[in-house]
């Protein structure tokens, strides 16, 4: 096949990093906010260069960006070097969790690993200290957390959790309320990812934290296609879609019923169970089940035009259509051709390494064009919080702001070096990741005050996400379940996350 490939240069500036406030910070002592290091000439983020193909035989063209290489190990370097430098006197810190190697890796074995070994120094050397992890199962980390508060004893400086954990521990009063710790700033956009935090606070706490330092690109879901099956069946490519803003939830049930007719073909599948996969198209659609944040009471927001719309297009994609494949084998079905669309996390990407069709990931569709696209995030997934009986507050603040600091970008640059090197087949596969993770501003992770505290507290699990479960698989009205729960379950919230320092 001949083409001819022509390069145009685009020099569109995109906008400069927000740093609107999120959270009221600190009571008692000021925190140190460094003011972000100016960004040169040579660090401004522009669009990469298209590459326009021409296909002569089939008279057609598309639009091909090669990925951006922004250096962000010296913006790493630079957010850390402008934080106020602290002597903890050898004194360490240790953080609880059940992957260690995520925080603390034994040796390189990859060039992640490096980074992170790279990066666990440079605040070590800061601040003269050590960074040590505690590798346990969640139960033995709530047993030994829960041991050392009812005993007035030292476990951990930090615990790193599944965010469905986080209504368990805050149900033992285990948890600090992270706006007690010096030294912080959540409303800094490089450190922390403040629209999850958001879900991780109620009343007048916060107890969670997303940032640099935590986030996992390996436990963020994707959305595969295979790009054979889709050029076979005649869709538009989904790689354009996202570019020119028009992935939506529209053109990709337009395109899962392109394969109604084909025997032994689905349009889409994933290895989740069908409640899970509502709450996968729920979250990843830019809607929350409640509304919640700092100083605020959380109440239920699923019964607005959105929610709506969201949960008809559902009852199409999960029954109507008949064009979905869901179970342990379905992850099988894709590598053999015969799903179009596959939902799973990016960690999956090597077992599709030598696949006989050529496949390619985009983020899930938005609902519409005016919203970020959303990513879902694994259980796997681990949140930091911070022990309510630490008195060790000062250093474990100023830890997480260097933590986060010296993590921005260069390792998930890492990441994405290793899926170039042995993975990924295109560019668009790596652009499209910068959607998933957000790196690109125009994505985000998704995180639900429901799902992180619903499994502890049944009263607001059955209310919001199990509502919202019914609402597609028993054809309920949101509108009437919405009715029928907001007043009570207000009045709940308000008692479990009262607005005072209690």
């Amino acid at each position: 096949m001949k083409k001819i490939i022509t390069i145009v240069l685009l020099s569109l500036l995109l906008a400069i990093l927000s740093s609107c406030g999120l959270i009221i910070l600190n009571t008692g002592e000021q925190p140190f906010v460094p003011e972000p290091p100016p960004v040169t000439e040579t660090e401004t983020e522009t669009e990469p260069p298209e590459i326009i193909i021409v296909d002569i035989d089939n008279e057609t063209t598309r639009k091909v960006r090669p990925v951006d290489t922004a250096d962000n190990k010296a913006r790493a370097d630079k957010y850390l070097n402008a934080l106020t430098v602290r002597d903890f006197g050898g004194v360490a810190i240790y953080i609880a969790t059940s992957d260690a190697a995520m925080f603390t890796p034994d040796e390189a074995a990859t060039i992640v690993d490096a980074a992170r070994i790279e990066r666990n120094q440079m605040v070590e050397e800061m601040y003269n200290t050590k960074i040590i992890t505690i590798e346990a199962d969640i139960n033995t980390i709530f047993t030994q957390t829960l041991n050392a508060y009812n005993s007035d004893d030292y476990y951990t400086d930090i615990i790193a959790i599944p965010p469905e954990s986080l209504g368990l521990f805050y149900s033992r009063n285990l948890l600090l309320n992270l706006n007690m710790l010096p030294f912080t700033d959540y409303s800094v956009q490089y450190y922390y990812d403040r629209d999850a935090m958001k879900q991780m606070s109620a009343g007048y706490g916060v107890y969670g934290i997303v940032g640099e330092f935590n986030k996992n690109i390996d436990y963020y879901y994707a959305l595969y296609f295979n790009k054979t099956l889709a050029e076979e069946l005649g869709v538009e490519n989904p790689y354009d879609l996202v570019y020119d803003n028009k992935w939506t939830m529209d053109k990709f049930r337009e395109m899962t019923l392109a394969t109604v007719s084909y025997d032994g073909i689905f349009g889409h599948g994933s290895v989740l169970t069908v409640d899970n996969y509502i709450d996968f198209i729920y979250l990843s659609s830019g809607e929350t089940l409640m509304d919640t944040g700092y100083n605020q009471t959380p109440a239920l927001r699923y019964a607005n035009d959105r929610g709506v719309a969201i949960v008809a297009m559902m009852r199409n994609l999960l029954y109507n259509d008949r064009t979905l494949y869901t179970g342990s084998v379905a992850l099988g079905a894709f590598y053999r051709g015969d799903i179009l669309f596959y939902v799973d996390t990016v960690s999956k990407m090597e077992w599709f390494y030598d696949m006989s069709d050529t496949w390619g990931i985009v983020p899930f569709p938005k609902l519409d064009q005016r919203h970020k696209y959303n990513t879902y995030v694994s259980q796997a997934f681990s949140v930091l919080a911070v022990p309510s009986n630490n008195s060790n507050v000062e250093n474990i603040g100023a830890f997480l702001q260097a933590a986060n600091a010296a993590s921005f970008g260069y390792i998930t640059d890492r990441y994405y070096a290793i899926l170039q090197r042995n993975i990924v087949r295109d560019s668009d596969t790596l652009n499209m990741l910068d959607y998933i993770t957000g790196y690109n501003s125009r994505g985000k992770l998704a995180f639900d005050f429901a799902y992180m505290f619903g499994p502890q507290y049944a009263y607001i699990g059955d209310r919001t996400y199990r509502a919202l479960r019914r609402a597609v698989t028993e054809n309920y009205s949101l509108q009437s379940l919405y009715n029928a729960y907001n007043k009570s379950i207000i009045e709940y919230t308000s008692r479990i996350f009262p607005m005072n320092l209690g």
